[in-house]
């Protein structure tokens, strides 16, 4: 028999030591330190209780006073392992970290175990040892340690049962139940250990709950995995969908993109030779460079849309709002399209019905928006039909600002209800150039939709196929009067002629710097070139302070680069204590390329191909400044 009670806490060892070798190796080594201590206290348990068989047995010679210690250290180790199993087991019920203060009243029956033995020798409190190892009886606190030590475990069943009760899917019964499950094993053998005294079963108990507990963690841990793993092949396979669905639609866009780019370049290279064999014939002089410029229209929109797109995925686009009339907004843009409509035999009505005249606007973007739909409008409505923009205030509730609702209707083409959900999409046509017979890239209509949604507006679209389309939007602006917009209009510059002032061009491509000098000399600005950014510092270097008025600046130059001229020129002034305006005129057109010549030190930024009505904008705002 002395022999049996030793095995079993060996063999139990040796479980509880594979399991942690085990833990210490597993992948979760901190997720698992709870259970891993858990599994460390089990086996301090075991060892103490063969160190108390071996000492019962009289084994190690050690007489009475080694059984006294083998039992005070028994008992102790038991209500640690009650306690530390029951802090365990709360923890996996609540499925979160115990507080301290749990920790500290739940630790208080052990508490009062360990000092019952720990003063037992001189009190026999918890048991008595005659002077034979063989006398041994139970004092009369030893129900407190029966008590501390199952009704931890009583605990942890009933609250599994309210767990279990409260649970609202099979995961969290299976949880609870195999908590119950491992409480019940050790309470039930230790009812059993308290009649049969000289059989190590609360260690084995111990040791088999903690198998059951190692093998429910293991397969929570797996099952997690399997979940991550279908997660993350989940979150693969909707990655590839949107990849190859935006491969689909960037090919898409490049094969209409290219199609729609040669159309316009096409025509200008077409009717460039028809001008030159036709010089001597003002008409058809006239009638080429028009359709010529119609071309470079449709070839800059599509560039302009290409940008713009690149700017909202950048996120670099912010409202300017300003003060403006409605009545002369709707003018300006219905005078762009009286005449196109007019020489397509289009009919174009417009409605307006508002209170509120004067608002808070950004000009540009409404204009963009408006030129947007209206184009469409225009491009796919047949000669014979009509186009119509009603403008109408709504009742609003928000103080000092105005609801309006607008209204773009063509009785043209229209589009299938299958194709309406997709209209708002990056690169979505439902017909391409040759089946339209209309260029186009597919970005006006997810721009039109950034901007309405940019300036706190909504868009919605009704179309039905040979019959037309309708665009309805519906966007707030803060209410302004006349007298701010007299104001505003005061504010800007007039621009007129710049006679004797003289500029310094950088600028490495020939033709460009031809159609530059050609605008300001048409101003009566005096223009000197230079071919790079070592020929522009090295002129202005030779010049005194006053020479030039100000510098046109290109940024891709080949020697030294627009943003390293300007900073070479900024130290030359340093030195001078003089500053020279310096714009950038170049193709970077970007709002970081704005930022970044911004930071080499320019004054402004003009973007290619340039719109003279803007850099006049701009010269007269830095030239007239002194006058």
């Amino acid at each position: 028999m002395k022999y049996l009670y030793v095995t079993l806490d060996i063999i139990a060892l040796m479980f509880e030591g594979v399991i942690l070798l085990r833990l210490l190796m597993s992948a979760n080594y901190e997720k698992d330190r709870y259970f891993r201590h858990l599994v460390i206290v089990s086996m301090v348990m075991s060892i103490t209780d063969m160190f108390w068989s071996l000492c019962y047995e009289n084994l190690l010679g050690l007489g009475v006073k080694g059984l006294d210690v083998a039992s005070a250290l028994y008992f102790s180790s038991c209500a640690v392992m009650s306690y530390w199993w029951f802090f365990f087991v709360l923890g996996l019920l609540k499925k979160k970290p115990l507080s301290t203060k749990i920790h500290r009243w739940a630790s208080m029956p052990a508490m009062l175990v360990i000092l019952v033995c720990a003063t037992n020798s001189f009190t026999g409190w918890m048991y008595t040892i005659g002077s034979t190892c063989y006398s041994y009886a139970r004092g009369p606190f030893y129900a407190t340690q029966q008590v501390c030590t199952y009704g931890y475990f009583a605990v942890i069943m009933v609250l599994s049962l309210i767990g279990a009760a409260k649970s609202k899917n099979k995961e969290d019964l299976r949880h609870y139940f195999i908590l119950f499950c491992v409480a019940f094993v050790p309470l039930t053998v230790g009812f059993l250990q308290v009649y049969t005294a000289y059989l190590p079963y609360s260690c084995v108990s111990y040791s088999l709950a903690i198998t059951i507990i190692y093998l429910f963690i293991s397969v929570q841990e797996e099952e997690e995995q399997k979940r991550r793993l279908m997660r993350i092949t989940g979150d693969l396979e909707e990655a590839i969908k949107k990849a190859d669905a935006a491969n689909e639609a960037k090919t898409r866009f490049l094969f209409n993109m290219s199609h729609d780019i040669r159309t316009p370049m096409n025509a200008i290279i077409g009717f460039r030779d028809l001008l030159e064999k036709h010089q001597d014939d003002p008409e058809k002089r006239r009638d080429y460079l028009r359709k010529i410029e119609d071309a470079d229209n449709i070839l800059l929109s599509i560039i302009n849309n290409v940008l713009e797109m690149a700017r909202i995925s950048n996120g670099s686009l912010s409202v300017d709002e300003q003060v403006y009339c409605i009545e002369q907004f709707n003018d300006s843009l219905n005078s762009i399209f009286d005449e196109l409509m007019l020489q397509k035999n289009i009919e174009f009505i417009r409605e307006t019905n508002i209170q509120h005249e004067y608002i808070y606007c950004d000009v540009v973007k409404l204009r963009e928006i408006y030129a947007n739909i209206l184009s469409n409008a225009y491009k796919y409505t047949n000669p014979g039909g009509s186009v119509s923009i009603k403008t109408t205030e709504l009742p609003y509730d928000r103080e000092g600002y105005a609801l309006y609702r607008v209204e773009i209707a063509d009785t043209g083409i229209g589009m299938s209800k299958e194709f309406l959900p997709h209209v708002f999409e990056e690169f979505a046509r439902e017909n391409n150039t040759t089946d339209a017979k209309v260029e186009g890239t597919g970005l006006g209509m997810p721009i039109v939709k950034y901007l309405v949604e940019l300036m706190g507006g909504t868009i919605e679209v009704e179309s039905e196929k040979g019959v037309g389309t309708t665009f309805i939007m519906t966007m707030p602006h803060r209410i302004a009067d006349m007298s701010e917009l007299m104001s505003h209009k005061s504010a800007d510059c007039v621009i007129g002629r710049f006679d004797g002032r003289r500029i310094l061009l950088a600028e490495d491509n020939d033709l460009n710097a031809e159609i530059a000098t050609e605008i300001l000399k048409g101003v009566g600005i005096i223009v000197e070139r230079a071919e790079d950014g070592e020929i522009c510092v090295q002129k202005y270097k030779e010049k005194e302070h006053g020479y030039y008025d100000l510098i046109l600046m290109d940024i891709q130059m080949p020697n030294m680069n627009g943003y390293d001229a300007t900073r070479a020129i900024r130290l030359i002034e340093q030195e001078r204590e003089t500053h020279i305006p310096i714009i950038a005129m170049t193709a970077n057109a970007f709002e970081e390329d704005k930022r970044e010549a911004m930071k080499a030190g320019m004054d402004d930024h003009l973007s290619k191909p340039v719109d003279i009505t803007k850099l006049m904008s701009v010269l007269a705002e830095i030239l007239n400044k002194d006058k």
